[in-house]
């Protein structure tokens, strides 16, 4: 009886496990498919502009890039979590 119980629990979050992969793989592949159609078209529209800016970057203080990083991250997970709910 408690084998057939855990047995029949276990089945329950396997397929709420699978569900959930299944959402974050899909998800994933979306963001990430979103970026690099976002940083190509950049690339292919401003070439020259592009690499000024990434020649720049040498100039920006490791603080400034983590601290702008940071805050980006937290705006994206802002806007996905919105989105989302």
């Amino acid at each position: 009886s408690l084998i057939l119980i855990f047995t029949n629990t276990w089945g329950i979050f396997s397929n709420t496990l699978k569900k959930l992969l299944a959402f974050i793989f899909i998800f994933n592949a979306w963001i990430t498919s979103f970026f690099l159609f976002i940083e190509g078209i950049l690339y292919a529209i401003f070439p020259s502009k592009m690499k000024n800016m990434l020649k720049k970057l040498e100039l920006i203080k490791d603080t400034q890039l983590r601290t702008g990083g940071l805050v980006f991250a937290i705006l994206g997970f802002i806007i996905v979590y919105y989105f989302k709910n």
